[in-house]
């Protein structure tokens, strides 16, 4: 547990800094509100899914290293190139959000018990008008069970798990087993 403590406070140092260095790095206020909202969410899944993981046993905290390590390296391609302008970083940015999100919603259903694999897909609000921007509005998912297992989730506890885990009307949420 004090291992654990330790490294949950390390990665919060290093996300809190590495946010800190992204915002001073970054050229204008549009990139730098899209950059900072993708950071900003990163930074709270980071803090949030370890405890998540100790209060229930179905996450791991590999699920979130191997959720976090694949984010910093998409960041790291973002910014390589200085050469990029700023409609090719704001699609970059976009397509490194879906990505996290497509992939923290396979993690987040793959550890529901009696699921043993899921694919997703999401389409977000992309109207820059207003506060909604980047917010989930439909989640497409298929799973399989895992045929070992006797008891099985319905879809529909799948769908509510899912809508109440990523705050999406259930409506909106799409379950299917392959």
């Amino acid at each position: 547990m004090r291992e654990f403590i330790y490294q949950w406070v390390i990665i919060i140092l290093t996300s809190s800094i590495t946010l800190t260095l992204f915002e001073s790095l970054l050229p204008n206020d549009e990139i730098k509100k899209t950059c900072m909202f993708v950071g900003r969410l990163i930074f709270v899944i980071s803090v949030l899914i370890p405890v998540v993981g100790l209060i229930n046993n179905g996450w791991s905290v590999d699920l979130w290293q191997s959720y976090y390590e694949y984010s910093i390296e998409m960041k790291e391609d973002v910014f390589e190139s200085s050469d990029f302008n700023n409609e090719v970083q704001q699609q970059l940015i976009e397509n490194l959000y879906y990505e996290n999100t497509v992939n923290l919603i396979e993690n987040y259903v793959n550890h529901i018990p009696g699921i043993v694999n899921c694919k997703a897909d999401v389409i977000l609000d992309k109207s820059q008008d207003g506060s909604t921007y980047g917010m989930i509005r439909k989640i497409v998912v298929s799973v399989s069970y895992d045929k070992t297992k006797t008891k099985k989730p319905t879809t529909e506890q799948i769908q509510f798990k899912i809508s109440e885990y990523f705050e999406v009307d259930s409506e909106y949420v799409y379950v299917s087993v392959m």
